[in-house]
């Protein structure tokens, strides 16, 4: 293992352990950029139908065609994907300062305390990234819908 020199900490620990927590803060703010993209479908399915909605609300006919009703399927299902995206899971994203201490109790020094660092960022990023990955599916298949959704619309009113 190695150790710190007279000159100053082993530089490939540095790198290691800046690697990690570049890591880490990236995927914090790819978490958020899922988050806000979800937020921002929904927004666009609701609008497409009301628009839509409202258009064809304009014909005299009160009868809802089948793709009317495949729009409305995809709309819910959007919204439960976002939902799902939404509802609240637990991340880590830094380390316990009571850890750090006990490190310190324990008299390891700056690389070992480094080291360890570093390594518990990435197991926090792995355990992290399936959850992210989970939710990035979500959001692919909420796209999907949304695309399924304005498609029946416009086939709704097309066939009225």
């Amino acid at each position: 293992m190695p150790v710190s020199t007279a000159s100053g900490p082993d530089q490939r620990l540095v790198i290691a352990l800046d690697e990690a927590v570049r890591a880490v803060m990236q995927q914090q703010q790819a978490l958020e950029q899922v988050k806000q993209r979800a937020t921002a479908i929904l927004s666009a399915a609701g609008l497409a139908a009301a628009f839509m909605g409202g258009l064809a609300a304009r014909d005299e006919e009160d009868v809802l065609g089948p793709a009317a009703f495949v729009a409305l399927g995809a709309f819910v299902a959007l919204a439960l994907a976002v939902l799902w995206i939404l509802q609240p899971r637990t991340f880590t994203f830094e380390n316990s300062p009571k850890a750090l201490l006990g490190w310190v109790d324990d008299d390891y020094s700056l690389d070992a305390m480094r080291r360890h660092l570093a390594t518990y960022l990435e197991d926090h990023y792995d355990t992290n990234q399936t959850k992210i990955d989970h939710m990035t599916r979500a959001f692919q298949i909420a796209s999907l819908l949304l695309v399924v959704e304005v498609v029946a619309l416009l086939l709704d009113l097309w066939g009225r």
